[in-house]
């Protein structure tokens, strides 16, 4: 059975840049842009990671949301997209997808 991927824009700017960081230390990215293969372990480390958070009252964690929706549905592997700066060249579909959503 397919799943519909989960989508979370952390748009520029915005509150949830530490779901990012978890993340991004978890797969040991770089910070370019890039999208990057996140496996079911490394999704449960950054959920491990950033969910302290959720002790924040007032602020929503649409992230930890989404990450633990992808581990309930039974996927194996994911796609993390990461851009660095918007005049970079897509990484991939995901990124391309991921870009028209900021337009959104």
């Amino acid at each position: 059975m397919a799943h519909k991927a989960q989508l979370v824009v952390n748009r520029p700017g915005g509150r949830h840049g530490l779901a990012a960081l978890a993340l991004a230390s978890v797969i040991k990215h770089d910070g370019s842009t890039a999208t990057v293969p996140v496996s079911r372990q490394q999704l449960g480390w950054a959920i491990t990671l950033l969910s302290p958070a959720e002790q924040c009252p007032g602020i929503s964690h649409p992230n930890l949301e989404a990450w633990r929706a992808l581990l309930d549905s039974g996927q194996s592997d994911f796609q993390a997209v990461f851009i660095r700066s918007l005049e970079d060249p897509a990484s991939s579909a995901y990124d391309c997808s991921f870009r028209e959503s900021l337009n959104s």
